[in-house]
């Protein structure tokens, strides 16, 4: 069984001018394994090193490449399914979010060991392709950043 803790991580939304973001299909999962540039905290490390060393190292993208936006105001949580628990991750993540601005037109080149494709999609077509237990940490980070459709008011 895991421990009762969730894994500090960090989790960036990269953007374009245009508002579309980029998404990274992990591998081998097939469909509805695509998600933000995530990863733990490693001790010792700031949130913000450990967002510039994890969008390296699953994207190839730097701060050359993009530029800070802005961070969320809090800490993020949310449970994994009891499958996936595990002595690393426990519980789940508590994660600080970043969004980030493309200043370049450098694709992302995914790692190959996480992810195998990415694709620059809409903010709501991002939230339509996560895993459910994400859906609701990705709503609010991209609520926050502006990039979701707002609702119609209903009649």
């Amino acid at each position: 069984m895991a421990s009762e803790f969730f894994r500090a991580s960090v989790g960036c939304v990269v953007r374009t001018d245009d508002g579309r973001v980029l998404v990274l299909r992990r591998c081998g999962r097939g469909a509805g394994s695509w998600q933000f540039p995530q990863g733990g905290i490693d001790a010792g490390e700031t949130p913000q090193a450990a967002l510039w060393r994890e969008l390296g190292e699953e994207t190839g993208l730097g701060a050359a490449d993009v530029s800070l936006e802005f961070e969320h105001s809090r800490w993020i949580a949310y449970e994994l399914p009891a499958a996936m628990r595990s002595p690393k991750v426990g519980l789940g993540q508590a994660q600080r979010w970043f969004v980030l601005r493309m200043r370049t037109d450098v694709e992302p080149r995914p790692d190959g060991v996480e992810f195998d494709a990415h694709e620059w999609v809409s903010g709501d077509e991002a939230l339509a392709r996560a895993v459910e237990f994400r859906r609701p940490v990705y709503a609010e980070i991209l609520g926050a950043a502006g990039l979701l459709t707002p609702a119609r008011p209903s009649r």
